[in-house]
């Protein structure tokens, strides 16, 4: 009896070690209609999600994040207000999360028209496209890719190129940034060194994201697409495995409302 006990610990434990914690949740909007396409994120880069058309959404934590810990869930889309809120990392779902609707009456009607003497005054508002690289609330359009690496220890060095496309096909890449996390803590990951030289690889792209800067020779290897929608991650992988997080920033062409007037003379009768 003892040795089956042990072994239900074994499996138990060995199942949590290998997987993240798993949220599910529904978003919805201020009538209870589920809402989709609403981007789910947990603090940045721990967990991403998009919801379905019912509204539901399920996403897996990265293994750093431990049960109890305090995190933070971000609901975003441009015709919603962000949503934020504070949570307990655990496997229960998440309930009430309701967005409210950003108003936009100031691009859809027309101004009240000021009549001067003689004249008509006529303002319209018409559609322009232009470059963007911010949704409305002035949060910067990016895309997360976590890429966990192999254990190599004891076994050779393994070269690797994964190409990753932006899920926006029409945006185009203006910044990537990498960050990383390994057992020991590392920021840099030594264990995964860059593949290309990069004082012979002028196609090389990619920086430190903030808090991770490492040193010349570790610097991140990325050559992006030619229509700049995706690029294609060069490494090394050796030694010990690490948690790797490429951030993608882009631009895309959005549609705006923009104000006309036209003055015409009016006809007066003698």
């Amino acid at each position: 009896m003892k040795e089956f006990l042990f072994l239900l610990l074994f499996i138990f434990i060995g199942h949590v070690d290998g997987e993240g914690i798993s949220l599910n949740g529904k978003v919805v909007d201020e009538n209870r209609k589920p809402l989709a396409g609403i981007q789910i994120t947990i603090d940045g880069n721990l967990g991403q999600a998009t919801t379905d058309q019912f509204g539901h959404f399920h996403l897996v934590l990265l293994n750093s994040v431990k049960v109890g810990q305090n995190i933070t869930l971000r609901c975003q889309n441009r015709q919603y207000k962000l949503y934020t809120r504070n949570i307990i990392a655990s496997n229960e779902d998440i309930t009430d999360i309701t967005l409210t609707k950003i108003l936009n009456d100031h691009l859809t009607h027309k101004h009240p028209v000021h009549m001067r003497p003689m004249y008509d005054t006529i303002i319209a508002y018409k559609d322009s496209t232009i470059w963007s690289d911010k949704r409305e609330d002035g949060v910067s359009f990016s895309q997360t890719f976590v890429i966990p690496t192999e254990s190599r220890h004891n076994i050779p060095g393994k070269m690797v190129s994964i190409p990753y496309t932006l899920s926006e096909i029409t945006g185009v890449i203006t910044r990537i940034t990498r960050s990383c996390t390994s057992d020991d803590f590392n920021n840099r990951c030594r264990l995964n060194y860059m593949f290309h030289d990069p004082n012979n690889d002028p196609e090389r792209f990619g920086e430190f994201a903030k808090g991770y800067e490492g040193t010349p020779e570790y610097l991140p290897d990325c050559h992006l697409f030619p229509a700049k929608n995706g690029f294609t991650y060069y490494r090394k992988w050796v030694g010990g495995e690490c948690t790797e997080v490429y951030t993608a920033y882009y631009k895309k062409l959005i549609t705006i409302k923009v104000k006309t007037m036209n003055i015409t003379k009016k006809s007066v009768k003698a």
